[in-house]
């Protein structure tokens, strides 16, 4: 689903209102569903709330220094920029102006069959009082450039033009930007205009990837909920085990070889993230306080027991898998103009175009040039190690996997070029797919089963404590 940001930039308008459509992301989101919090909170699961100042405390250690809100951070400057630059120089642009660019825009959507203005901008969250004061802001925008180029008012001036004279206008005056965390309450100034930390992270609650916004509120609550389930635990214990999980995330991070030595802070650091604030936030500290919650109430032979308790579950999905590569073509009852051919078509193609596989590089290539699976061709059909209940594949595919290993077809000492490595073409509702079966890991033994029955119940202690289908926020609308 597009940002706010990009939604409005599907608007089709006239090249300087297009640049001008940017600009519109500024305007804050209204709450107007029947479930929404009020104005005191942000978000609300229940009687379990997210505060306001929770909520900026939240976007000013994660999203302030990152990419997307430095982004944000110059669109400010220049919203603030062109009010200054209009007091300065005495424009006032009149109500009918900004009523002529009302119905301009009107019009372009409605030539572009885009639908009615007001409409698309309740469905964005912004009000026609602020849609208009953005048209405001372009037209001092337009007004000011022609003047300082030079251009006639009869004239055509591009947005991108306009965007030219604007950053002239920033290098001119002198844009200083105080590095983070911005302890002396200032992240930016330009001539006249000054943006201090708490305009600068009120800003980013509607400029900030809603999904991600939403996801971090959701944290907030889930941190408050495990905190109530363990009112006795102290707050040092409670300290001591967020830095034993940051600990923990450091070490994994480093014996992770796809990270190639860069350590845990480098790339949060990189992610924008303020990694001397971390230890407050709240994914690191539910994390923690979900440890504490299963090592309180499990002892390992407790552990022992839930594994043998429900070990269909455990085996399933992280005992016993197979090395699996995936070929897939498109097919159905019928042909048409979307699928190509028919079941049997497709299952014949496949036993052809394998005919002379022997290994998995072989079957890579195969993969590679025919498959209809893109993701999958990429990746040049391997799919990893695929257990009996993991979500890695359908289940359908995942049965014929096992079935082949069950009934001795696969076995893990083959040769490596045995052609009974690959398995019966298998039918799904899109299409016809052949696996090709590698190497087998057994059910892993307890030392490291453990770690998964303690993650599991890790994951429904999390899900216990917050319906995440439960929380509304500022953000929801109808």
């Amino acid at each position: 689903m597009p940002t706010r940001f990009q939604a409005l930039r599907l608007f089709t308008l006239p090249l300087w209102l297009g640049v001008l459509a940017v600009a519109l992301c500024a305007a804050p989101a209204r709450a107007t569903s029947a479930g929404a919090p009020q104005d005191d909170v942000a978000a609300r699961a229940g009687e379990t709330t997210v505060s306001w100042e929770e909520l900026d405390g939240l976007i000013f250690v994660r999203h302030a220094n990152s990419p997307e809100g430095h982004e944000a951070l110059k669109h400010l400057l220049k919203t603030k920029l062109l009010d200054q630059l209009a007091l300065e120089s005495g424009l006032v642009v009149r109500d009918e102006e900004v009523d002529a660019l009302w119905r301009e825009t009107e019009e372009s959507l409605r030539q572009a069959g885009q639908g009615d203005l007001p409409e698309l901008l309740a469905q964005q969250g912004m009000s026609a009082a602020e849609f208009r004061e953005f048209l405001r802001l372009g037209v001092v925008q337009r007004t000011l450039a022609r003047r300082a180029l030079g251009i006639p008012d009869d004239q055509p001036i591009s947005g991108e033009l306009q965007e030219t004279w604007l950053e002239k206008v920033i290098v001119e005056r002198g844009l200083v930007e105080p590095p983070a965390p911005w302890t002396d309450g200032v992240v930016l100034s330009c001539g006249g205009v000054t943006i201090g930390v708490d305009e600068y992270v009120t800003n980013l609650r509607y400029r900030i990837d809603p999904a991600a916004l939403r996801q971090g509120m959701e944290q907030i609550l889930l941190e408050k909920r495990l905190r109530e389930r363990m009112p006795d635990l102290a707050e040092s214990a409670l300290d001591k085990a967020v830095n034993e999980e940051l600990a923990r995330r450091r070490t994994n991070v480093l014996a992770d070889p796809r990270y190639k030595g860069i350590g845990y802070d480098e790339l949060m650091k990189a992610k924008g993230i303020l990694i001397d604030y971390w230890p407050e936030d709240p994914s690191l500290r539910a994390a923690a306080l979900t440890r504490l919650w299963v090592e309180r109430r499990y002892s390992e032979e407790d552990l022992r027991r839930t594994y043998q308790d429900e070990r269909e579950y455990f085996d399933g999905h992280f005992g016993e898998a197979i090395e699996t590569w995936v070929l897939f073509l498109r097919a159905g009852v019928l042909k048409n103009d979307l699928v190509p051919r028919t079941f049997d078509e497709a299952e014949r193609e496949l036993f052809e175009i394998t005919r002379a596989v022997r290994s998995s590089a072989d079957f890579e290539v195969v993969v590679l040039e025919h498959s209809e699976a893109v993701k999958s061709r990429e990746l040049r059909g391997r799919v990893g190690f695929v257990t009996r209940l993991g979500s890695t594949l359908p289940a359908i595919l995942r049965d014929e996997i096992f079935r082949c290993v069950d009934e001795g077809s696969y076995a893990p000492d083959l040769d490596p070029k045995d052609r009974r490595r690959l398995t019966h073409a298998i039918r799904t509702s899109e299409g016809v797919a052949l696996c090709w079966l590698g190497e087998r890991t057994p059910t892993p033994a307890w030392d490291e089963m453990i770690v998964h029955v303690h993650a599991e119940l890790r994951a429904r202690v999390q899900d216990d404590s917050l319906d995440t289908k439960s929380v509304v926020t500022y953000l929801d609308t109808e």
